[in-house]
């Protein structure tokens, strides 16, 4: 037992530890694309980082309609967005403090868009048998935005010409995806231990599968966007955390409301809306100083704490007193 506990925790801090290596890597090479194709850094944080970041929520989201658990998933997606907008802008700000200029308006004006997917969710409430238009109207919100995305992020005149940078251009793309792939795996492997460790010591099941999932799938955004704003990067951090929220909410739960129909006990689910809902205006006034400060991110993550204390029931160990 000892050595199989050494061993996990070996692994854990190995993945941790490549985590923030790989995600430097990626970031780097993000900036790098941006810089060479003309595409913004908030596209670049959008449509390349957030949308390969999102990968664990989609894997999870596939598993979950094979296995006829669509419920599970459902409950990720929106857990993970609330510990995008809480728990990732939080620990960000409250380690590195971000900045942002007059150029970055666009995304601060951004976080009320997050509000209009669990609105359309309501309507699973009135109508469970709507799921499917629901879906198909939260995937047509997705390509919405991210026309929207492109038309503001990219400025085609400082492009340099592909066929005369070509090198630079791939050489960039390969290592950032690459990069940000080999960061996937190492949120894979720490979640993997984790729950393994957790499981070992006693911890319920779904208290793990409540925390430790969508707490794992939001890793690789936490790791990017901590890499981005000490590189002097925000709006890549910023960009990636509100395009992991879009894409989540969006393109990843409309594929899942397409593909079959999610329920959650009523009082989680509409726990669950209501923090969707209320914590992008909360974001949006919080950025009126163009800044995410200490103290911002403090208010952030005590939010994400007051979220897991509501939905959350007490573990067993912690009941003997109560």
């Amino acid at each position: 037992m000892g050595g199989i506990f050494a061993a996990d925790f070996f692994i854990l801090f190995v993945s941790l530890f490549f985590l923030g290596f790989f995600s430097d890597i990626a970031i780097e090479n993000a900036v790098r694309f941006a810089k060479l194709s003309g595409m913004g850094k908030l596209a670049v944080g959008f449509l390349l980082v957030s949308l390969i970041t999102s990968l664990p929520e989609f894997a999870i989201t596939l598993s979950s309609v094979v296995e006829r658990v669509p419920k599970i998933s459902l409950g990720n997606l929106v857990g993970a967005d609330v510990a995008n907008i809480t728990l990732i802008l939080g620990v960000v700000s409250l380690l590195a403090p971000m900045r942002f200029k007059k150029e970055h308006e666009f995304q601060l004006r951004f976080p009320p868009f997050l509000i209009i997917p669990p609105l359309l969710l309501l309507l699973l409430n009135l109508s469970p048998s709507s799921h499917f238009l629901v879906g198909v109207c939260l995937i047509t919100f997705f390509f919405f935005v991210a026309g929207l995305i492109m038309k503001r992020g990219i400025t085609l005149e400082e492009r340099k010409p592909f066929f005369q940078h070509k090198r630079e251009y791939f050489n960039s793309l390969v290592a950032m995806l690459l990069s940000l792939s080999l960061v996937l795996l190492c949120a894979h492997l720490i979640v993997n231990r984790t729950v393994k460790i957790a499981r070992a010591v006693g911890i319920s099941s779904s208290l793990i599968a409540a925390t430790l999932l969508s707490l794992g799938t939001t890793l690789p955004e936490l790791s990017t966007s901590l890499s981005a704003v000490r590189k002097g990067h925000p709006s890549v951090a910023l960009g990636n955390v509100l395009g992991s929220c879009i894409v989540n909410l969006s393109l990843i739960l409309g594929i899942l409301l397409v593909l079959s129909a999610p329920q959650l006990p009523q009082e989680e689910f509409t726990t669950l809306l209501l923090f969707a809902i209320s914590l992008p205006l909360i974001l949006y006034v919080l950025l009126q100083d163009y800044a995410l400060d200490r103290k911002d991110g403090a208010v952030l993550f005590v939010t994400y704490t007051i979220f897991l204390v509501i939905l959350l029931p007490a573990p067993n160990f912690l009941r003997q007193f109560f």
